[in-house]
């Protein structure tokens, strides 16, 4: 039952737009995982569910390069095109929210740390080759918190057993 909660929540997620709905439900996913526990899921469905997440991720955070970029044309263009004061505010709450959403999903990660560790190899490996090293070049306070959510679970949830020769690189 659980499983199909979750999935169905997931893919409805796909089709929302607004952000404080997939921040509700992507809690709710991690709920309902942490409370379902391990066992859950298989391997090449922990690798599906994480993919998933990760292209979230990486959808936010196009979203976020395009606010900023919509935002740099406007004050670099002439008068008529420049965004007034509540432009700006709207563009700066919509960017505050796809860092909130971010780290809403960065949890769920966590969240499949701690309840399939054994199946999260993948992940890790993704995680530290393409993921975290792109985060971790932008210093901004919402990456910096990002990158920390993700390393803390690792860290807690996996340890140095699981992540062998990366665990200091991790640490750091």
């Amino acid at each position: 039952m659980a499983k199909t909660y979750s999935n169905n929540i997931l893919d409805a997620m796909d089709t929302e737009t607004e952000n404080d709905c997939l921040i509700a439900q992507a809690q709710a996913i991690k709920e309902i995982v942490e409370e379902a526990g391990p066992g859950l899921l298989q391997l090449e469905s922990v690798t599906a569910f994480t993919d998933k997440v990760l292209t979230f991720i990486q959808h936010s955070e196009n979203r976020l390069s395009e606010n900023t970029k919509y935002e740099q044309e406007a004050l670099d263009g002439d008068e008529e095109d420049k965004l007034d004061e509540e432009d700006l505010i709207v563009l700066k709450e919509e960017n505050k929210n796809e860092n909130e959403l971010q780290l809403a999903l960065a949890e769920l990660l966590g969240i499949m740390f701690k309840t399939h560790r054994e199946s999260c190899q993948p992940l890790v490996q993704k995680l530290i080759t393409e993921v975290l090293p792109k985060v971790a070049k932008d210093t901004s306070k919402a990456k910096t918190k990002f990158l920390l959510f993700i390393l803390d679970d690792m860290v807690e949830f996996l340890g140095p057993e699981f992540l062998g020769p990366i665990y200091p690189q991790v640490v750091e």
